[in-house]
C-alpha cells in the first residue's frame, strides 16, 4: 500500500523536527514513504511536496492509500469538520494512521483534542489525557460509588459495612430474589433513613433505584468508551443483578398495561422547549399570615426539566389554569425550533462515541451536522452561551417552554 504523509502548517512551524519524525515513524514501521506533503512554502523534492489536506482530497488518484498524520488537528479545527473529512477519507478507502496519539484512532483523538467550535487548549487536552489514561486502567476518578473507597494504589476497595447495606437493598427489592414479598423503593429509602447512619447519600427512592441499576457493583468499570469487566471486587453477583433488572423491565410493562387514560387537564403534556423532554410538575402548598394576622394560603405549581443534560427549566412558576387547553390528540412531531444548541452538540458528541464503538455508521452524522448548522444559521448562534428570552408557547396538546440558557 502506498504511504503518504501530511504535515500541517502549525506543526511545521512549531516543530523543526517534524520531517524527521515522519521519516523515523515510516522506517520503524517498515513503510516506504512515497510522498510527504507539507502545508507551507517549501522547496519541493522527489518526496517532499507542497500541499494540504484539501489538495489531497481533491486529487482523484488519492484512493486506497495509507495517510500518516501527526494527530487530528492536522486535518480539522473542530469536530464537525473532522467528521466531514473522516467521511471523505472513508469513502476513498484511506487508511489513517496517527503518529502522536495513544488512541491510534482518529475520532477518539478528535474527541480528545477538538471542541465543537475550535480546538481545545493545551490545558484541556492534558486534563482529558490524564482522565483517559486513568480510565483505561480502571483507576479511581472523582468520587467512588457508595460501597467502595479508594485504595493506596488508586483502585477500588469494598467497604464491608456499606456492602452489607447494598446487599440488603437488593434483597429487599427482589424479595430475597423471589422467595418472599418484595418491598418498594419508597419503603426501602424510609427504612434506611430510620435505621442507618450512612449520610453519604440522600436516601430517596431515586437513590435506591440508582444503586439497583448500577452495574459497577458487579465488578464492571464503565466510563465513556472504556468498559472493563472484573476491574474490582464485586458486591453483587451478575445473576442477582440481572434478576433485579428483569423486575424493573416487567414493572414497566405491567404499568403500561394498567395505567388509566386520563381525560382531564392531567392529559396535557408539558415538554421542555429546548430538549423536548418531559417536564416534571410539582405542586407546593404554602400558608402564611399577613401583617393583620389574617391566615392566607396559596398553591404553587412548578415545572422542571427531567433531562439531566438540559436542566434549562428550573423552578419555573406556571399558572396551569391559564395554560390549560382542551385535550387534543397527542402530537409527537419533533420541532427543532425548540431544541437547544448545547443539547444538539452533546448529542453529536455521543453519536461520535457510538461510531467509535461500531454501533453507528459515520455517514449518519451528516444529518446531525446539517441540522446543527441550520440551527446556527437560523438563529444566528455563534456561541452556545447566547441567551434567549423566556416565552411560553402552547401547541396542540403540548406546552412548549423556553427559558434563559
Amino acid at each position: 500500500m502506498e504511504t503518504i504523509g501530511l504535515i500541517s502548517n502549525n506543526l511545521f512551524i512549531d516543530n523543526d523536527e517534524s520531517i524527521s519524525i515522519y521519516l523515523n515513524h515510516s522506517l520503524n514501521n517498515g513503510y516506504d514513504l512515497d510522498q510527504l506533503f507539507i502545508d507551507s512554502e517549501i522547496e519541493e523534492s522527489e518526496i517532499i511536496k507542497n500541499g494540504n489536506f484539501n489538495s489531497l482530497v481533491n486529487d482523484f488518484s488519492f484512493r486506497n492509500k495509507r495517510l500518516l498524520i501527526f494527530n487530528s488537528r492536522d486535518i480539522a479545527d473542530n469536530l464537525p469538520i473532522l467528521i466531514e473529512n473522516y467521511i471523505k477519507l472513508y469513502d476513498r478507502r484511506i487508511q489513517i494512521e496517527l503518529i502522536n496519539s495513544e488512541t491510534k484512532d482518529l475520532l477518539s483523538d478528535g474527541l480528545l483534542r477538538l471542541g465543537y467550535l475550535k480546538p481545545k487548549t493545551e490545558k484541556e487536552i492534558k486534563i482529558a489525557e490524564t482522565i483517559k489514561s486513568k480510565s483505561i486502567k480502571g483507576s479511581f476518578l472523582g468520587r467512588a460509588p457508595f460501597g467502595y473507597f479508594k485504595s493506596s494504589s488508586g483502585g477500588f476497595v469494598v467497604d464491608p459495612d456499606k456492602a452489607e447495606l447494598i446487599n440488603l437493598i437488593f434483597n429487599l427489592y427482589s424479595g430475597n430474589y423471589g422467595e418472599s414479598n418484595r418491598i418498594g423503593l419508597r419503603k426501602i429509602s424510609k427504612l434506611i433513613r430510620d435505621n442507618y447512619l450512612f449520610r453519604d447519600l440522600k436516601w430517596t427512592p431515586q437513590t435506591i433505584k440508582k444503586i439497583l441499576t448500577n452495574r459497577f457493583y458487579t465488578g464492571v468499570y464503565k466510563r465513556d468508551l472504556v468498559i472493563i469487566s472484573n476491574n474490582h471486587d464485586p458486591i453483587i453477583t451478575n445473576e442477582k443483578f440481572d434478576f433485579v433488572q428483569n423486575l424493573f423491565i416487567n414493572s414497566k410493562l405491567n404499568f403500561s398495561k394498567i395505567k388509566p387514560y386520563k381525560n382531564n387537564r392531567d392529559r396535557i403534556l408539558f415538554k421542555c422547549g429546548y430538549c423536548n423532554n418531559k417536564l416534571i410538575k410539582s405542586i407546593h402548598h404554602r400558608k402564611w399570615k399577613n401583617v393583620n394576622g389574617e391566615e392566607l394560603n396559596k398553591i404553587y405549581t412548578y415545572l422542571n426539566c427531567n433531562n439531566t443534560r438540559c436542566r434549562k427549566v428550573i423552578n419555573m412558576s406556571l399558572k396551569v389554569d391559564k395554560a390549560y387547553i382542551e385535550p387534543q390528540e397527542k402530537n409527537n412531531e419533533y420541532d427543532s425550533e425548540f431544541v437547544t444548541y448545547n443539547t444538539l452538540v452533546n448529542a453529536f458528541r455521543n453519536k461520535i462515541k457510538l461510531v467509535i464503538r461500531g454501533k453507528l455508521k459515520v455517514s449518519n452524522l451528516k444529518y446531525d451536522i446539517d441540522r446543527l448548522r441550520e440551527y446556527e444559521e437560523r438563529f444566528k448562534i455563534s456561541n452556545p452561551k447566547d441567551k434567549n428570552k423566556k416565552v411560553v408557547k402552547v401547541k396542540n396538546n403540548f406546552n412548549k417552554i423556553l427559558t434563559t440558557v
